[in-house]
């Protein structure tokens, strides 16, 4: 078990435990060959035991193989990744004031949910430039995570790669500033957002506009 312990790699210790215990149990069976009493049923079953003993190990090795190359769940995450990229660029592009960027980063039939108010991209940076037109400045002050979901089964529209995002963003008005904790969610396809949903509370903007 020590040997197991300090030689541990993810995906490896399932070859590692199996040659471990298979060399254990073949210098044992060989010692009762070997012995002083040498009965001939004896010796066959070992020889039977040794066979089944390397069957297994082979065997073993090939499952877990085999599961290395194709895992069996329900996708995976990335922690960077071109979609990754896209999303954190519009949270630069929108703040900038930046349209040609920011619409860039859609598809055309492309929908953002701000909080529960459904609207297209161009609907949605209409009304953030309202108010930055109000003496309202934005700024991403950090991503607190943000990563990449890969499904293996796209959902019935076709989308299988999701990026997630905790974006802290420090909001300014005048001599007064906020810091609002927003979660996002984008829908991605051939490399363009198609669909949007930020979370956050709003009582603090609404405060901040008196």
């Amino acid at each position: 078990m020590q040997l197991i312990s300090n030689w541990y790699t993810p995906g490896k210790i399932p070859y590692l435990q199996i040659d471990f215990l298979f060399c254990y149990e073949i210098r044992f069976l060989f010692s009762i060959l070997t012995g002083t009493k040498k009965i001939k049923m004896k010796k066959i079953i070992c020889l039977t035991a040794i066979a089944a003993i390397v069957f297994a190990s082979c065997e073993s090795k090939k499952e877990a193989t085999t599961a290395a190359e194709a895992p069996k769940g329900s996708g995976y995450t990335l922690d960077s990744s071109a979609n990754i990229d896209l999303a954190k660029k519009i949270n630069y592009a929108f703040p900038a004031g930046d349209s040609v960027t920011a619409f860039a980063c859609y598809n055309d039939t492309a929908k953002v949910h701000d909080n529960l108010h459904i609207m297209t991209v161009k609907e949605n940076f209409r009304e953030f430039q309202g108010l930055v037109k109000q003496g309202l400045t934005f700024k991403v002050d950090k991503f607190n995570a943000i990563f990449e979901v890969v499904n293996n089964k796209p959902s019935p529209n076709g989308i299988s790669n999701y990026v997630v995002a905790w974006v802290t963003l420090n909001l300014q008005k005048g001599a007064k500033s906020i810091k609002v904790q927003m979660n996002q969610a984008f829908a991605m396809k051939d490399g363009k957002i198609v669909e949007e949903w930020d979370t956050y509370d709003s009582a603090g903007l609404m405060d901040l506009m008196k």
